[in-house]
């Protein structure tokens, strides 16, 4: 008599892209050392080519859901609502909105809405986590000095 097997779980994403990462050996930056990347999509016996162009951002992406993060891609010449933008800045909609009034991030009205312009997001975004970064540093420096880092 033999027991039942337990059923399998599907692989997770982060396992699969864990597993990718270490096919391809290396990261966005080892490009040139790496031959093309071939992807075989549902059982095709003919790989696709990923242009050189992509490797970059798949590995990218790979990367990030290997390490449990949540990936999007936007189009830096597109734009988004402002319940996207808020999202992407970890800010409540009503603050990112001051900061659209401000002419902090670049947007457009589209009747009664509001349409951010992502690569403005992206610079503030930027711009934000340089003055985050910064700021933390001078407060490491400052506890040095003053000796209350001990």
């Amino acid at each position: 008599m033999s027991l039942p097997q337990p059923a399998q779980q599907p692989p997770s994403a982060d396992g699969i892209a864990r597993r990718a990462l270490e096919r391809l050996g290396g990261s966005a930056s080892d490009a040139r050392s790496r031959p093309t990347i071939r992807l075989v999509v549902g059982g095709d016996a003919e790989p696709v080519e990923i242009p050189t162009a992509l490797e970059a951002l798949v590995i990218e992406a790979l990367e990030g859901l290997a390490a449990g993060r949540r990936m999007r891609v936007l189009d830096a010449d597109g734009e988004v609502t402002t319940t996207q933008a808020a999202e992407l800045l970890n800010v409540s909609r009503p603050h990112l909105v001051k900061l659209l009034e401000r002419g902090v991030i670049a947007h457009r009205r589209v009747g009664s809405h509001r349409r951010v312009d992502v690569a403005s997001l992206l610079d503030f975004k930027a711009s934000e986590t340089a003055r985050s970064h910064a700021a933390a540093d001078e407060l490491v420096q400052l506890g040095q000095e003053s000796g209350t880092d001990r």
